[in-house]
């Protein structure tokens, strides 16, 4: 896409990752804003930005672009600042990278003349210090705008990444699946790591179970959900859901509530 000033805010672990993904696919990075100025200097610095601030009053007027990717509970303070500053942003693109929050929460942007949206990979971002691979990665979008919707597709077709339209009431619940499915998936691994393998245990967790989830995941990509389900729920196997519920139960209550309401769900979808 061809004149783009794009200035990333946040150069946490998901600034830090779309930024070097945007350059990698020859997307220049303007500016970094952060409120540390180290992590705007360090990760300008990767992406060979032009410029790098810890003040968002001093982002170009020529900007045309702009990424927010901080903390949810910064994003409204972001945008109010943006808003109250010299800078008008009138056909100006905003996004920010939320899973969880609306293009809403950009509306005192939308009333100066910008195109406004959310877009949100669907990712996990542990850590700046990992190298991820976005390619392929679906981005969901969200707007009121067809304009930014059809700008944000055009963005993902350069960067490699595929997209998915979002609708506004759909955002909390899309989320909400995403944190069972990343989430709850690594807490469910350390509560195995913990009850089965010792402290002098030279296995790691993920290297135990990575030939299950890639399997299930490799049965799910060939017969689809319903067909690609197995164990005991499936197969209406009462003896072994009592025997695994007798074990969860001396081990965490907790989780044998989990166990037994998924057990539920399963049964009802036979």
């Amino acid at each position: 896409m061809k004149n783009l000033n794009f200035c990333i805010i946040g150069a946490g672990k998901v600034g830090t990752a779309l930024a070097k993904h945007f350059y990698s696919c020859g997307i220049q990075i303007d500016q970094v804003v952060d409120s540390k100025l180290t992590n705007a200097r360090s990760l300008a610095s990767m992406v060979k930005a032009k410029s790098f601030s810890s003040d968002l009053f001093l982002i170009p007027q020529t900007t045309n672009l702009i990424c927010i990717s901080v903390q949810d509970r910064n994003i409204k303070s972001v945008v109010n600042n943006l808003a109250d500053g010299k800078n008008k942003f009138s056909s100006v693109y905003i996004f920010h990278t939320s899973g969880s929050e609306t293009s809403e929460v950009l509306y005192p942007l939308k009333k100066l003349g910008s195109q406004i949206l959310s877009f949100h990979p669907l990712f996990s971002f542990a850590s700046r210090k990992i190298e991820y691979d976005l390619s392929n990665v679906f981005f969901a979008i969200e707007s009121d705008s067809k304009i930014a919707s059809n700008f944000a597709k055009r963005l993902c077709k350069e960067i490699n990444a595929n997209s998915i339209i979002i609708q506004k009431e759909e955002k909390a619940l899309y989320h909400a699946f995403a944190v069972f499915i990343s989430n709850y998936l690594t807490v469910i691994l350390a509560q195995a790591e913990k009850s089965l393998l010792s402290k002098e245990s030279k296995i790691k967790i993920n290297n135990l179970y990575k030939p299950l989830i890639d399997s299930t995941l490799r049965n799910i990509e060939i017969l689809g959900v319903r067909e690609g389900l197995t164990g005991p729920a499936k197969r209406g196997d009462r003896e072994t859901i009592k025997n695994n519920i007798g074990a969860l139960q001396k081990y965490s209550p907790e989780l044998t509530k989990v166990y037994k309401e998924f057990a539920k769900i399963i049964e009802g979808h036979r």
